[in-house]
């Protein structure tokens, strides 16, 4: 059998465009392994970086429990907003206006002064936001019963945010700029943000549309996803059948600051957001401690360290060799944490994707092999899938090492003998 390509995209289940996210895959991949493997409804599915909430979404579909984590809030956010189901479209839109008509009308008083959003906005546009958000959370407009209104409407308020700040994004599709000084803050019209707001509505609503239960309708209560660091999860010793999951990619990717505006609105300062930064697995930040190399995580990883030490490029052993050091410190510790919870003769599906630091290639999906044999996880199925549409690809200083390259997504199937 052959396995959906996890990165060509679809929407089988609706709710795929709500968020569309770099490092997410497709829901026929999750639909395969879950047939592949043949997963019981019995049986328990965890997703230790949860993301957009992908595996969570279609395991509800079909009707098997699962866990949902991720270290980011506004991804977890995401993830719960996809469970909200048994709603009309109509229902949705009437919220939305009403949503729009409270806020619009309130003169609470809201000291924006030192508002995140500020690091976008001048003051009246912070504080349009910040009324929508307060209303989003106003239990007397929606109706808690339905699991994910909240979260569907503040993604709602995710996109509008996003879709206004069109004059500070740049050429990397997960990099937003800051406004340097106050003038360079912008000033949304009032009634632009309110029409953005029900426009966006409108958008994600549409799924409600459809006649088809198995988009409409998912099993409440399947689905527990919360905020948990992966290297410490909220869950007792064997006790998940299957993993179904992509660790972040080692490709210097900073999903905190893609995801800023965002976690602007939901509170986050200038500290919370350095702490999360420093907390994400693969960090560009150099986090206070030593990490040195461990023999547990195997030769392939022992050579390309070397290979990055020995680079004659500028800061390699000073800067990059550390976040490098960093990123398998990290991810051991979370696949380590991953074998504690997995129940003996249980799967673990793994997507990673190999890339290169100059000139050097990065074999992950080799590295990750080497770190878990010693859990006496056998490989029982590997399938290698080519990837052009990658980040390297943006950045042009790259090519004086190499071309453009097809980067190779490798989804890897492990089984835990006892």
């Amino acid at each position: 059998m052959s396995l959906t390509n996890p990165k060509v995209r679809d929407d089988i289940y609706g709710k795929a465009n709500w968020y569309p996210y770099y490092a997410g895959y497709a829901q026929g991949f999750v639909s395969d392994v879950i047939d592949f493997l043949n997963i019981k409804t019995n049986q328990i599915i965890l997703d230790p970086w949860n993301g957009s909430g992908t595996t969570t979404q279609v395991a509800a579909q079909k009707n098997i429990m699962s866990y949902g984590f991720d270290i980011n809030p506004v991804m977890v956010t995401v993830a719960k907003s996809k469970i909200l189901s048994n709603i009309t479209y109509e229902n949705l839109i009437d919220l939305a206006h009403e949503i729009v008509n409270r806020s619009s009308s309130s003169r609470m008083r809201i000291n924006t002064s030192e508002d995140p959003l500020n690091s976008w906005l001048l003051h009246p546009s912070s504080y349009q936001f910040r009324k929508l958000k307060y209303y989003i959370m106003d239990s007397s407009i929606l109706d808690s019963r339905f699991q994910g209104i909240h979260e569907f409407f503040l993604v709602v308020l995710f996109r509008t945010l996003k879709r206004l700040l069109i004059p500070f994004r740049s050429t990397n599709p997960t990099w937003i700029k800051k406004a340097k000084s106050k003038n360079e803050r912008i000033n949304i019209p009032r009634k632009k943000i309110y029409s953005t707001f029900l426009e966006e509505t409108i958008s994600m609503a549409k799924v409600f549309q459809s006649d088809d239960r198995k988009i409409r309708s998912i099993c409440e209560g399947k689905s527990v996803i919360d905020l948990c660091d992966s290297r410490c999860l909220k869950l007792l010793p064997n006790s998940i059948d299957h993993i179904i999951t992509s660790p972040p990619y080692c490709t210097r990717i900073d999903y905190v600051v893609s995801t800023s505006p965002e976690l602007s609105l939901l509170g986050y300062d200038t500290t919370t957001f350095h702490d999360l930064r420093c907390r994400m697995i693969g960090t560009n930040n150099i986090v206070e401690r030593k990490s040195c190399y461990s023999n547990s995580w195997g030769t392939t990883c022992y050579s390309f360290l070397n290979q990055v030490k020995n680079h004659p490029s500028k800061a390699s052993k000073i800067y990059y060799l550390k976040t490098y050091l960093q990123y398998f410190y990290s991810l051991y510790r979370s696949l380590d944490e991953l074998n504690r919870v997995l129940k003996n003769r249980g799967t673990a599906t793994i997507v990673v994707q190999n890339s290169y630091y100059k000139n050097i290639y990065l074999d992950l999906s080799k590295i990750i092999y080497e770190m878990v044999k010693p859990f006496k996880w056998g490989l029982m199925y590997k399938e290698e899938f080519s990837n052009s549409a990658t980040l390297s690809n943006v950045n042009v200083k790259s090519r004086v090492y190499r071309k453009i390259d097809v980067s190779i997504e490798t989804v890897l199937v492990f089984r835990k003998e006892s």
